[in-house]
């Protein structure tokens, strides 16, 4: 699956490297904040739109969240392996 134009992120400088590590960072803090908002029931019971997936629970958005990077850090990695081959 392709994510809609809105959602692909622009080219991002090397420079900005750390800038961007900090920010990210701040952001998982603040996520992990908010979800000990939510009592357990609630994370099955609240749903959310996804744009290519539909409707998820809070819990489901959450380990989407979890996996969704990890997914694309091993492709940058089998990517690069095969650049060095």
């Amino acid at each position: 699956m392709q994510a809609p134009k809105q959602f692909l992120p622009e080219e991002i400088a090397t420079e900005q490297k750390e800038l961007l590590i900090a920010r990210i960072e701040e952001t998982l803090e603040t996520i992990s904040q908010l979800i000990a908002l939510y009592k357990e029931e609630e994370l099955d019971r609240l749903a959310l739109p996804h744009p290519l997936l539909g409707k998820l629970s809070i819990r489901e958005l959450f380990y989407l969240m979890s996996y969704h990077p990890i997914h694309h850090l091993n492709q940058i990695k089998e990517n690069l392996m095969v650049l060095n081959k």
